[in-house]
């Protein structure tokens, strides 16, 4: 309360008005250009002590020109009634005199109740309204549908703009139905089970997905949250709904749903793919090894039906083989079911390597086997360079289990191994065949080139015998008992070096040994010292170009005991830095250039360069008569 008093009057206010009433003071009239500043603090009424009122209106109007609207009480002596009706009609709260003055502190609590009431009133009317302002605001314009109902009959009273353009209709029609009405039939028991959460268990703020329908009967997915407001004025409290349309969400909800089953349905269908490409693998090594290993073609066709039958899941399997023209031929093997008459007949079809596996249906006569009997053979020819060799037949007795297109070129694949391995086996026996050949051949020429040629100075031992015999002439029936003697012994002795000769076999490792071996069965047969020397510290040696070199050795130490009468030989062998073969002697000797000792040592010169030559070898011949003999091996110096 401001305090206005005269100039100059030091009267004070009695205690019980001063004590906490009165906030500040200033004189009045004031003086000039120093009005108070009505606004400097909030004041709450004006108390002016004006003798005889003077200066009250004066007072009323600076009130009102400063808009500060404060009751004003003049506290006055000697105002006559004409003046204080005029004051108070004026904007006073009191006037009083001095009879009246008692009166004072209870009218100044009493104006100054009122005043704090009104502005408290004022207040709370200023707020209500920004709130109201706010709420619509925030009701009319938020970006989710808005919808309050009654708890208990559940109509919708007020709904915001975004509501009823996601339902699609008008404040009246959303009004016209329940709330739970534009639920889907399906969800209301969600809906009810939300609604009791929220009204009786009194759960602050409830959420639940469901579907809802437009006034088009279209349904969209709705994010609905749910709360209970109380109001001292209803009968039952208002139900505040949130509602948020996430149909796109449930979309792509779905669509990722989708995509992960589809993900993972490819990722099993993968998998069993690549499950079934391993067995097939696993079912392919298998049966190439198991032609790799077969060591003749009776057990290559037994154990390549039964791995068939297996992979193919088939109730009979036979194996032929073909001829040129591609009729089949005589049954290699076969296992499972036996074909019936049907079967052998589509059996014994030709066949062309051009259609690879195919499917043949059986029929006899127009019509289908009998129960139980084979049904369908699938045909795999089977081909090298487009070449037939055989045909594999798979019979089966049903329908479901015949191979599917797409596992035809599995068979055919276990056929072109199956190829393979009879293709290794030809050849393996067409090897052993050349060999058997090259090893007649080298038998027929040491029949020829040692066996024939004493055979033939022995007959002409026996004619040189007879003309003797006739001549009665014993120094040359002697002389040629003694050539025959000479030549058996010797024929003897070649043929049992012969067998020695075709018994040598050398290591595809190392060579060593044989030649160890080779020496070993000269010193016992010749009773004819040697000293050997052998460094294989050098590069390998291939078996057939073994095999050679120990042939011309064993002819070089041949010739020795045939012809060199030596006491002593000395065998020399070296692979760096290359293979390298020396035979040196201490026997007789011969004219090296005129290829001395006759026509027999010449043979074994020639046989010993044809074995050479075969390899990439050179011999050379080192002799001079009562010197010994020198014969050099080089291999590819």
């Amino acid at each position: 309360m401001l305090l206005l008093q005269p100039a100059g009057d030091s009267r004070l206010l009695e205690p019980p008005v001063a004590d906490g009433l009165v906030s500040g003071g200033a004189t009045w009239p004031p003086a000039p250009g120093q009005p108070p500043d009505w606004r400097a603090r909030d004041w709450d009424m004006v108390l002016a002590r004006l003798p005889g009122g003077q200066g009250a209106e004066q007072l009323l109007d600076e009130l009102q020109r400063s808009s500060a609207a404060l009751p004003l009480i003049v506290l006055a002596d000697g105002v006559d009634p004409a003046r204080e009706m005029a004051l108070l009609q004026a904007g006073c709260a009191e006037v009083l005199d001095g009879a009246r003055s008692g009166l004072l502190p209870e009218l100044i609590r009493r104006v100054w109740r009122a005043a704090r009431e009104r502005d408290a009133l004022a207040r709370i009317r200023e707020e209500l309204l920004r709130s109201a302002q706010r709420f619509e605001a925030v009701f009319a314009h938020a970006p989710t549908a808005v919808l309050v109902a009654d708890s208990h009959t559940l109509r919708v009273s007020e709904a915001n703009p975004m509501a009823l353009r996601m339902f699609d209709v008008d404040a009246g029609t959303m009004a016209s139905r329940p709330l739970s009405g534009w639920i889907e039939a399906g969800d209301r028991g969600l809906f009810h089970e939300a609604l009791q959460r929220v009204l009786v268990l009194r759960e602050p703020r409830v959420r639940v997905e469901l579907r809802l329908r437009r006034s088009d009967s279209s349904l969209f997915w709705g994010d609905m949250s749910l709360g209970c407001l109380d109001s001292p004025s209803a009968d039952a409290p208002s139900l505040i709904v949130n509602l948020l349309n996430i149909s796109l969400h449930k979309q792509a909800q779905a669509a990722a749903a989708g995509m992960q089953a589809e993900l993972e349905l490819r990722v099993r269908d993968k998998t069993a793919d690549l499950l079934a490409q391993r067995r097939r693998l696993e079912a392919l090594y298998g049966i190439s090894s198991m032609v790799a290993a077969a060591p003749s073609l009776a057990q290559l066709a037994g154990d390549f039906v039964a791995a068939l039958r297996e992979l193919g899941a088939a109730d009979a399997v036979a194996l032929r083989d073909c001829s040129v023209e591609g009729e089949p031929g005589e049954v290699l093997a076969a296992c499972g079911a036996a074909f019936d008459t049907h079967a052998r007949d589509a059996a014994r079809a030709p066949v062309d390597v051009q259609h690879g596996a195919h499917v043949l249906e059986l029929r006899a006569h127009g019509r289908a086997p009998a129960r139980g009997a084979l049904q369908r053979l699938v045909r795999v020819p089977v081909a090298a360079q487009r070449r037939l060799l055989a045909v594999v037949d798979l019979g089966y007795a049903r329908a479901a289990g015949v191979p599917s297109p797409e596992d035809l070129p599995l068979l055919e694949a276990a056929a072109g191994h199956l190829a393979a391995g009879l293709e290794a086996l030809r050849s393996s026996a067409l090897e052993r065949e050349a060999a058997v050949t090259q090893e007649r051949g080298l038998l027929a020429r040491e029949l020829h080139d040692s066996i024939a040629q004493a055979l033939a100075f022995m007959n002409i031992q026996l004619e040189l015998l007879r003309t003797a015999l006739r001549a009665d002439d014993p120094a040359r029936v002697a002389a040629a008992l003694d050539e025959l003697e000479a030549g058996l012994r010797e024929s003897t002795e070649d043929v049992r070096e012969l067998l020695l000769h075709f018994r040598t076999r050398s290591s595809a490792e190392d060579i060593a040994p044989a030649i160890r071996s080779t020496v070993q069965k000269f010193e016992l047969q010749c009773s004819v010292p040697v000293s050997l020397e052998i460094d294989t510290r050098g590069r390998a040696m291939d078996a057939d170009v073994q095999v050679q070199l120990l042939h011309i050795l064993q002819e070089a130490l041949s010739n020795v005991r045939k012809h060199a009468r030596a006491s002593a030989v000395a065998v020399s062998v070296s692979s760096v830095p290359h293979w390298r073969v020396e035979v040196r002697d201490d026997g007789v000797g011969f004219d090296a250039e005129a290829l001395g000792q006759g026509r027999r040592a010449q043979v074994g010169m020639q046989i010993m360069r044809e074995r050479a030559a075969q390899i990439g070898a050179t011999v050379q011949v080192r002799s001079a008569p009562a010197a010994g003999t020198e014969v050099l091996i080089e291999l590819g110096g």
